[in-house]
């Protein structure tokens, strides 16, 4: 996983409740050039141009925390998702 681009994506725009929200702050596809925010899953999907859903460590984060759509809602900033994302993937590549 590619924690670093991931938190890049994040870091543009982060948002809950959908995957992406475009400038008016309608739901949108996360690979959308329109898209200007999106969840921890969005930015994965952003990031992998395929489903989060289908990757294993998608799969394993899911089981993790009780799953990542709720997680990423959950968190009350930026700052405590990106932390928590950091060290569920403590080998990562930076």
């Amino acid at each position: 996983m590619d924690v670093e681009a991931v938190v890049a994506v994040l870091e543009r725009g982060w948002t809950k409740g959908t995957m992406a929200r475009d400038a008016a702050g309608h739901p949108c596809n996360p690979r959308s050039d329109s898209a200007v925010c999106w969840c921890l899953l969005g930015a994965i999907e952003r990031v992998y141009k395929v489903m989060p859903h289908s990757m294993p460590a998608v799969r394993n984060l899911n089981a993790k925390w009780a799953g990542v759509a709720r997680f990423n809602d959950a968190q009350p900033t930026l700052e405590s998702l990106v932390a928590m994302f950091r060290r569920a993937f403590p080998n990562a590549q930076s």
